[in-house]
């Protein structure tokens, strides 16, 4: 069975990262690589709690684009996983990736979003983000994708300090489909910022 890298990109995020290792001690993940913005070593206090799983830490020069094209780089495993410092995975998810990509006619994996919300703008983007388009797909649902298919790509992505998902979306899709697994569990917080739809305070959401 193929392994998963997660990469992480980080800025100022310290305890939003902390509990994010908390949550993938936990999950069948082979590696995980933090890229921190900040340009600083790595700090004591941000530890995981599984002894079996590969921690790097590198740096990078701030931007989405540019730290996730270093962890990319760095990663050992055949499957990326690429997730926000926010972001709360539960359990299921890396066995889903792995199904998901097992079809060669899949080139994207990632999950749709759910809202624990009374706005009904926030209901009904969940409700569409089940739908793969360039809007309605973003690196919030946790983009997951061959290191093969990738290096397939000349994709600068030190180019795009934001949009990055978009950029990846785009490239990614061209070899196949996207799919979109629905989990049934509990909400997860994933800190999406819809100005739009919610204000500028980070909303609750699941992956579905």
């Amino acid at each position: 069975m193929p392994e998963i890298s997660v990469v992480i990109p980080v800025y100022k995020d310290d305890l939003e990262l902390q509990g994010l290792l908390d949550a993938l001690a936990f999950l069948a993940v082979k590696e995980i690589i933090i890229v921190d913005g900040e340009v600083r070593p790595q700090p004591e206090h941000i530890k995981c709690q599984s002894p079996k799983k590969i921690i790097q830490w590198r740096n990078a020069p701030q931007g989405r684009g540019s730290q996730i094209a270093e962890g990319i780089k760095a990663a050992s495993q055949p499957i990326i996983w690429v997730l926000h410092a926010d972001s709360r995975p539960e359990a299921k998810c890396p066995a889903e990736i792995i199904t998901s990509l097992a079809n060669p006619k899949t080139s994207l994996s990632c999950f749709p979003l759910s809202f624990r919300t009374s706005k009904l703008a926030l209901l009904l983007f969940g409700l569409i983000s089940r739908i793969d388009s360039p809007f309605t797909t973003f690196g919030d649902h946790g983009f997951a994708f061959r290191a093969a298919d990738y290096d397939k790509f000349n994709i600068r992505l030190s180019e795009y300090p934001l949009l990055e998902d978009v950029v990846l979306r785009k490239a990614l899709r061209s070899l196949g489909k996207v799919q979109k697994p629905r989990l049934p569990f509990k909400p997860l917080r994933v800190g999406l910022k819809l100005l739009a739809f919610g204000g500028h305070k980070s909303e609750t959401a699941a992956f579905l």
